[in-house]
């Protein structure tokens, strides 16, 4: 994304056509050099200090400034520069500019910058930028950012992620994610959800569905609750793992069905509420201190124990 446009200039040469008796040229002790050339067609200005330092005026309105030492230029009150063509600075050391009010740039073109080194830019307040059409980066390395105060991104359209590595994120407080619409998260090979807490997944209808496998951990309580179904399908195992106890608890049906086996471990109780409870599986295991069935006046524990 480089549109680098270096242009090349020169010193115009002067023209050696002078005729006697139309150069006048006054030449000092010291060696100062004082030129008017009158010559038609090579009418010019000329003045030289011995040092070598010039300044001269061609036939066509050219004006040279050459200075073999230093420069220097004092401005008491206000400078107004203004250049119809372009305008071309070469600086072969450094340059060091310092404003002591606003510094406005406009541009009504294209603006171009190549830096072939290290940028740094340091604001002291705010950093305001805007951007009217597209904002595009691409970063050859790393990517790193450290914000110590808050960070809000609003997005009107959609967002797209593509990570061809690993995703790593770390949450020392609380996490909230809220969809207004419907949420899907896919993974192809392994998708995992580490809290030292607790993790809560609420919505009007949540579904977590996998091609291969679906596990639920947790070092304490694992709770789902529902105010319709609860649903697990999978067409191989379903498997909740916990050291505390495993609650589902929903005001209609909590229904598992599974290709494999039916697996529920909990350190505590595992207790299933529900007005219609039906696990369908080749196999059903359900491992802990004591296991509480609670369905309607009609249940039938049959049907309940039964793959």
């Amino acid at each position: 994304m480089s549109n680098e446009t270096r242009e090349q200039w020169s010193i115009p040469k002067p023209d050696d056509a002078s005729l006697y008796p139309h150069c006048h040229v006054k030449q000092t002790r010291g060696g100062h050099i004082f030129e008017v050339d009158d010559t038609l067609g090579n009418e010019r200005i000329y003045e030289q200090h011995k040092s070598g330092t010039f300044y001269e005026v061609n036939s066509k309105g050219d004006r040279v400034i050459t200075v073999v030492g230093d420069g220097y230029k004092v401005t008491h009150g206000s400078d107004h520069i203004t250049i119809e063509g372009n305008c071309n600075i070469t600086v072969l050391g450094n340059c060091n500019t310092i404003v002591k009010g606003d510094y406005n740039l406009e541009v009504d073109g294209n603006y171009n910058e190549t830096v072939r080194g290290i940028k740094r830019v340091k604001t002291g307040n705010a950093f305001l930028s805007e951007v009217g059409g597209e904002f595009s980066m691409n970063i050859a390395g790393d990517n790193k950012m450290t914000i110590h105060g808050s960070q809000t991104i609003s997005v009107t359209g959609g967002v797209e992620h593509m990570i061809v590595g690993t995703l790593t994120q770390t949450i020392v407080g609380g996490s909230n994610i809220t969809n207004v619409a419907a949420c899907n998260n896919i993974s192809y090979t392994t998708h995992r959800i580490t809290a030292l807490l607790g993790v809560a997944v609420a919505g009007q209808s949540v579904d977590i569905a996998g091609v291969a496998s679906v596990a639920v951990e947790c070092s304490g309580i694992v709770r789902t609750l529902a105010g319709g179904a609860i649903a697990n399908v999978s067409f191989g195992a379903i498997t909740s793992v916990a050291g505390g106890a495993i609650t589902n608890t929903a005001g209609g049906a909590v229904t598992n069905s599974a290709g494999g086996a039916v697996s529920n471990t909990a350190g505590g109780a595992i207790t299933n509420t529900s007005t219609s409870i039906l696990n369908t599986a080749a196999t059903i295991v359900d491992t802990a201190g004591y296991i509480n069935l609670i369905g309607s006046a009609n249940a039938n524990f049959n049907t309940i124990l039964t793959a």
